[in-house]
């Protein structure tokens, strides 16, 4: 009995880091966008070159965005969607990269290193995934805006 325990212990462990380890570290691309967005010639940043795992589209999700809405872009439930918080922040747009119709990993991408509100496609494949930053006016404020770069 003690050892069915500490299998089905270890199974329901597995399963559990699987799910909470689909958020991706912004830290980790913070020097290739810094780079970029400081760049005066603004050449632009390919998403695939900085990731490391498989995909095959990534979904733009902008803040305060639903959960259902966010299930109706996908075309599929992602049941641990509201651990993103994306529906209740307006800190961050979220992307969510997905292979074979399933979602392999999500970032939090920080709207002060690159907003993407006039993004006009919000479902890129990992080819369209080149993405060029402009800095304007926001109001009265200076903002970096994310655009799709085609190259």
């Amino acid at each position: 009995m003690f050892s069915f325990l500490v299998i089905s212990l270890s199974f329901s462990g597995c399963f559990e880091k699987e799910n909470s380890d689909l958020e991706i570290s912004f830290d980790s691309l913070y020097n290739n966008v810094s780079a970029v967005i400081s760049d005066s010639t603004n050449k632009g940043l390919v998403l695939s070159e900085l990731l490391d795992f498989e995909w095959n589209e990534v979904h733009v999700f902008k803040p305060y965005s639903t959960l259902e809405t966010i299930n109706e872009q996908l075309g599929f439930n992602w049941k641990d969607s509201s651990k993103s918080n994306i529906h209740e922040s307006d800190d961050f747009n979220l992307l969510v990269f997905t292979n074979d119709q399933s979602v392999v990993n999500y970032l939090k991408w920080p709207r002060n290193m690159g907003d993407f509100l006039k993004l006009q496609k919000t479902r890129l494949t990992k080819e369209q995934s080149n993405f060029s930053f402009l800095n304007e006016k926001f109001g009265d404020q200076d903002w970096v805006f994310t655009y799709q770069l085609v190259l």
